[in-house]
């Protein structure tokens, strides 16, 4: 449901305003909750986005079903299953604990987590390198390839 208002850009930063009241959208947290992007790339892909999509549109206009079959297709090209696409929601965290890049506050922040049980549950290191170590080598190598054409992370994450 972002639409092109709900970004706002900052020089290389981008933020995404999530819960818009006005339109009687809610989080889980509520209203008004919000994330900020921390890879250029991830950024750039956003405000392409943005620029392409008329005012009061949704920027991401694919269906929720096509893109389910989406992800059931990369999976079967990679011949790897990692479980459904909300298992995304685990990497980030568990990867930022594991790699010292984000503190446990800093986690529970990004995570618009109001309980530490929460990031617990999500922020789970040792799941994390077990999924990393059953990595096919394909799928692996891809990755690798594909690391090396975009950038790195700030050495300083955003807070």
């Amino acid at each position: 449901m972002i639409q092109p208002g709900d970004i706002t850009e900052g020089g290389q930063s981008v933020a995404i305003s999530l819960g818009v009241a006005e339109r009687g959208e809610a989080t889980k947290k509520g209203f008004r909750q919000g994330v900020r992007i921390d890879r250029a790339f991830v950024a750039e892909i956003i405000k392409k986005h943005k620029r392409a999509a008329p005012k009061g549109s949704n920027i991401f206009r694919v269906q929720p079903r096509k893109l389910l079959e989406h992800w059931h297709q990369a999976c079967d090209t990679l011949g790897y299953w990692p479980g459904p696409p909300h298992a995304l929601r685990h990497l980030g965290p568990s990867y930022d604990l594991l790699v010292a890049y984000r503190t446990k506050p800093q986690v529970k922040q990004r995570g618009r987590w109001a309980a530490d049980a929460s990031v617990q549950r999500y922020a789970k290191t040792h799941v994390y390198i077990a999924a990393r170590a059953m990595l096919p080598d394909n799928v692996l190598r891809i990755a690798k390839q594909y690391m090396r054409l975009v950038d790195e992370r700030s050495v300083k994450p955003l807070e």
